[in-house]
């Protein structure tokens, strides 16, 4: 399907000559009553001071050609006026014709009242007609002219006939340059149409490819794809279909203005659905209520279907659906093409996303039960073990005291250590809670508890989306506990750099280090969970460690490049 109308051809400018022709016939008017009314009353003239006196004839004559005159200025030239264009022209040319004959031929006085149909002609019916109404006015001057050969005769009329043909002529190029200025002019201004239409769609384009992909959530995704589509064009009913690659089935993730259950079957999908997926490109239908139909909604009498996909496989579903009849062509099927890559991209990352979302949080649950097994879990069983031994020298009679207050302090560092790991699990970046404030809190409990030095070197002018400093927080929160708790460093140093638009987070320990090879394992010290928080943000994870030279882990959010 094409994006639009091909350009118009000179054949179909010169077949809109007939649709100008109201117009350029009203263009004429004030020139054809000025050209009749002038030679009207120089005819007048003429008769009232002939050289035979006025004759009866004479003034009959004149009489008829006013009340026609008056008649015709009545009411608008027009081609479609009361009388057909071919009877008025004859009209219009057989009056002054026949009163020409009555009153003497080419020595009429009369005579200039031809000039008006021969005019008339020309504006009204172009080169054929007004070369007609010469032949026909000529025959008026040359017929009475036979009788009398008379050299005086023949000059006027040759004068007459020739002066009738010349304002024919001119009138019939008039109207020709007419036309075609107007054809010109309708040429332009729908160029001029379809260039706006090219530029507010390509502004409607790149409004969505920087909208749609920057949202890693599919609801935020759907609802602003949706608040595009309905901004470009009339939607009353909407569906926006994603296929589940396990069961085959749609999901029917949005549905605006119609009722249809959560799930569809393939084989459920409407006839113009199904075309839409088999062809794989937009499918527009006018007559949803015809052979077209029906579509999601039943009562919908035109829509348009359209299949996108990502990295080479079906993906989902869009269909935009009208009550009206015919409500979509070709600009709406560009526009709806022009949306779908975009759309699929920034549903695909949302749904990308979730996935890791649910990877992540399986991440989570793992490092919860290491922190609990790993500092809670080895204490309490310390305690546990340290509890019989105080029982076993309880029964050998042996003094308490001591141990017990031993015993004492140690369950009151399990419990701080309970604090802390609850407090590190709540720890966490908000909207009202910057990178920094959670930094240096976090930062500052942590030299409380070890004996770490913290080193912190933050320059943030700016904040980046929630859900992304969120995900660098527990990037840096991973490679600080990592620190404290394996690499045996005395300091710690975290850089945190954010002008808004991209960050530099840096985390560097004087530890002990990794083995060689050891800090690419996915495996190791939580960087699985580091690795797919960086790339479901879209940023750049760095881990470098070599024995006895400590640990640095360098995350780098690049700014985008659109959003200077």
């Amino acid at each position: 399907m094409s994006g639009g109308s091909p350009p118009t051809s000179r054949a179909s400018q010169l077949a809109g000559e007939t649709a100008l022709q109201v117009t350029a016939d009203a263009k004429f008017l004030p020139a054809l009553m000025a050209a009749r009314w002038s030679l009207l009353a120089v005819s007048g003239v003429l008769v009232i001071r002939g050289a035979e006196g006025i004759r009866p004839v004479d003034v009959m004559s004149l009489l008829v050609l006013f009340a026609w005159s008056v008649a015709r200025s009545a009411g608008p030239l027009r081609k479609d006026d009361a009388l057909p264009g071919p009877l008025a022209v004859i009209i219009e040319s057989a009056l002054p014709i026949l009163a020409v004959v009555a009153t003497g031929g080419p020595g009429s006085p009369l005579a200039l009242t031809l000039l008006t149909p021969a005019l008339y002609g020309g504006f009204t019916g172009g080169f054929a007609t007004a070369v007609g109404v010469a032949l026909a006015c000529g025959s008026a001057l040359v017929v009475p002219a036979v009788s009398d050969a008379g050299p005086d005769t023949i000059e006027k009329t040759v004068l007459l006939a020739t002066a009738v043909c010349a304002v024919a002529l001119v009138g019939a190029y008039t109207r020709h340059i007419s036309t075609e200025a107007e054809i010109r002019h309708s040429t332009a201004v729908e160029h001029v149409r379809r260039l706006s239409d090219a530029n507010r769609l390509l502004q409607a384009l790149y409004d969505v490819a920087q909208t749609l992909p920057t949202s890693l959530d599919i609801d935020d995704v759907l609802d602003d794809a949706i608040g595009r589509i309905k901004s470009l064009m009339r939607v009353d009913h909407l569906v926006v279909a994603l296929v589940d690659d396990t069961s085959g089935r749609w999901l029917m993730v949005r549905r605006e203005g119609l009722r249809l259950p959560p799930e569809l079957r393939g084989h459920d999908l409407p006839p113009p659905a199904l075309r839409a997926l088999s062809a794989g490109d937009v499918v527009v239908c006018a007559d949803l209520q015809g052979e077209d139909g029906p579509g999601f909604a039943g009562r919908a009498g035109s829509g348009m279907y359209a299949p996108f996909f990502t990295r080479g496989a079906l993906r989902g579903l869009l269909a935009v659906e009208s009550r009206s009849s015919s409500a979509y062509g070709d600009a709406e099927a560009v526009t709806l093409r022009g949306i779908l890559p975009a759309l699929a991209l920034a549903v695909d990352n949302a749904l990308w996303f979730d996935r890791l979302i649910t990877v992540g949080a399986d991440e989570e649950r793992r490092r919860i039960a290491r922190d609990l097994h790993d500092r809670i879990g080895q204490s309490l069983a310390y305690l546990a073990f340290e509890t019989d031994r105080l029982l076993e020298l309880h029964k050998g009679g042996k003094d308490l005291g001591d141990a017990i207050e031993q015993l004492r302090e140690d369950v009151r560092g399990v419990i701080s250590e309970v604090r802390d790991t609850l407090y590190d699990l709540r720890t966490d970046v908000s909207e009202t809670r910057t990178f920094d404030e959670v930094l240096r809190e976090f930062a500052g409990r942590l030299g409380q508890r070890s004996e770490i030095r913290v080193e912190l070197d933050v320059d943030a002018s700016g904040r980046l989306p929630v859900v992304q400093e969120r995900e660098l927080w527990r990037i840096a929160q991973e490679a600080m506990i990592n620190a404290e708790r394996h690499a045996r460093a005395t300091t710690l140093k975290v850089v945190w750099r954010c002008d808004g638009r991209g960050a530099t987070l840096v985390v560097s320990d004087d530890g002990v280090g990794m083995p060689e090879n050891s800090a690419g394992r996915i495996d190791s010290y939580g960087i699985l969970g580091m690795r797919e928080r960086a790339a479901g943000i879209g940023a750049k994870l760095q881990i470098e460690s070599q024995p006895g030279k400590g640990t640095t882990v360098r995350c780098q959010l690049r700014a985008d490049p659109e959003r200077r």
